[in-house]
């Protein structure tokens, strides 16, 4: 007998079904990896524009900001309105993961409530979904409630997985 070379048919196809089933597992956690990264870095990116706002809170700028009435708001490609400076920003979205994710984000002058109105990349919905960092200023601490809202079309999975980054950060 010649010995075999090569394999068979059945063999290729317990390979096939073995990778079948890896891939079924492996693309859903990937996916969701993916989103819990942009969320994340749209976050950590915003912070910027959180220590500003706690920052002008503790040098008194706030004051000044509260009484001037504007709020501040960033829209994708433009260069911002409103006194930035009266928070101690001179651009209010230098960073890329903003620039990436955010289609706009606005300060409340008011009471310093940063919303952030995320690209329908992100979450992959037909309309706008929103994330809302509320300030609580304490004594000498100011803590952070953060709330996502989605938007239309977002599935419940992908809202979810966001939901539970946002809220992550509560403080």
């Amino acid at each position: 007998m010649k010995a075999q070379k090569g394999f068979t048919l059945i063999e290729l196809m317990i390979v096939v079904a073995i990778i079948g089933i890896l891939a079924s597992v492996a693309i859903p956690q990937y996916r969701d990896y993916v989103l819990r990264t942009k969320v994340q870095s749209i976050l950590t990116a915003a912070t910027g524009v959180q220590n500003a706002v706690a920052a002008s809170r503790d040098t008194g700028d706030l004051q000044d900001f509260i009484s001037g009435g504007t709020d501040l708001s960033w829209t994708d490609g433009s260069a911002g309105t409103g006194p930035w400076n009266l928070i101690g920003l001179q651009t209010p979205l230098a960073t890329e993961d903003l620039q990436d994710g955010v289609t706009n984000l606005s300060v409340a002058s008011a009471t310093g409530v940063i919303t952030l109105t995320l690209d329908s990349g992100v979450d992959d919905g037909t309309s706008s979904s929103t994330i809302v960092i509320t300030p609580t200023f304490g004594g000498v601490m100011t803590t952070w409630v953060f709330a996502y809202t989605p938007g239309t079309g977002v599935d419940a999975d992908t809202a979810a997985i966001i939901n539970r980054e946002v809220t992550r950060n509560n403080n």
